[in-house]
């Protein structure tokens, strides 16, 4: 009887030594690093009033409502085909308006990030996104039909293979600057400025596309007077 009353104290005994020697002190530490974690961790948010915003954390705009919520994720976890992966099946990628890089951030591809976001008219801290690992800038701003005005030259494409229908159907663009490129990996360009209707400055990146192969409808529809047979020289050489 004395024997069986004394298991308990024998646990309180062996929890007690754990305290002292820190084991317990040290598991809540561990749950803490799992928190920080989380807070690296990237989200897109759209929210009521057409904005959409890039950031590390969960945390929300409390006076706002919450229209599509989901963690940024790349390489092959997603099907990036005709969807975009920065909102939810369910939400039309019409309603963003403007786009909000609010953090710091490193994916893997940004293909399809702002697909079909035809009434999305600016793009703020878009030099925030660090693309020297993406491999694909397939269909990025396909569709973008409002946006007039891009700036990517902090964009790092030294490891770009695909600009596919990049900017394919961005009809309100008028020009672009792409002379910063890194061009000398990109094997494809099919439909890449294709629809750019309004497009009346264009300039290409200066190092060359040394192993570009696929350029099939590139300049489709781009009827601005000078801009395709400068531009497809340049590509050539």
């Amino acid at each position: 009887m004395n024997e069986a009353s004394s298991i308990p104290r024998k646990i309180l005994t062996f929890f007690a030594a754990l305290l002292l020697a820190g084991a317990i002190p040290l598991i809540a530490h561990s749950s803490a690093h799992a928190t920080e974690s989380d807070n690296e961790t990237p989200y897109a948010i759209l929210y009521d009033d057409g904005t959409l915003v890039l950031q590390k954390g969960k945390e929300t705009a409390n006076e706002k409502e919450v229209l599509s919520f989901v963690e940024i994720i790349g390489g092959d976890a997603y099907d990036y085909r005709w969807r975009t992966p920065l909102l939810s099946t369910e939400t039309d990628p019409s309603v963003v308006q403007k786009v909000i890089v609010k953090d710091e951030l490193s994916p893997s591809t940004v293909a399809n990030w702002f697909y079909s976001m035809s009434n999305l008219t600016e793009i703020e801290g878009i030099s925030k996104i660090d693309t020297s690992n993406v491999v694909t800038m397939e269909g990025t701003f396909y569709d973008c039909a409002s946006l007039q005005e891009l700036d990517l030259s902090s964009f790092d494409t030294s490891k770009v293979t695909s600009l596919n229908n990049m900017f394919d159907g961005c009809r309100s663009l008028i020009t672009l600057d792409l002379s910063n490129f890194n061009a000398a990996n990109v094997e494809a360009m099919r439909y890449t400025f294709n629809d750019c209707q309004s497009l009346a400055s264009l300039l290409l990146p200066i190092s060359g596309t040394p192993k570009l192969r696929s350029t099939y409808m590139m300049f489709g529809s781009v009827t601005k007077v000078g801009v395709a047979p400068r531009s497809a020289r340049a590509v050539a050489d």
